[in-house]
């Protein structure tokens, strides 16, 4: 298990716009966009963990189909409920 952080610093843009394209079937017109957006990701400093929250991958298999259901959750509280991304036109 790592950090945000450590994941992003030890994976590639490559290797992570190969899933992208993947699992979303998104156009190589919009490569140089998401790369930025990462490269920018990368040179940001977290900011100390201080609600305790993790990031959590569950592996779906939905008909035969497997997905990853990316979700936070805080660790040390009795709240059971998920923290989830939203994901929204760049647009907007």
């Amino acid at each position: 298990m790592g950090t945000f952080f450590e994941i992003i610093h030890k994976t590639t843009f490559d290797v992570v716009w190969e899933y992208l394209h993947k699992m979303y079937e998104l156009e190589y017109d919009i490569y140089d966009a998401y790369k930025s957006v990462y490269t920018e990701l990368c040179t940001l400093v977290p900011e100390e963990n201080k609600d305790s929250i993790s990031i959590c991958l569950q592996t779906v298999n939905d008909n035969n189909e497997l997905w990853t259901n990316v979700f936070g959750r805080i660790i040390e509280s009795d709240n059971t409920d998920r923290l989830n991304l939203t994901y929204l036109n760049w647009e907007k």
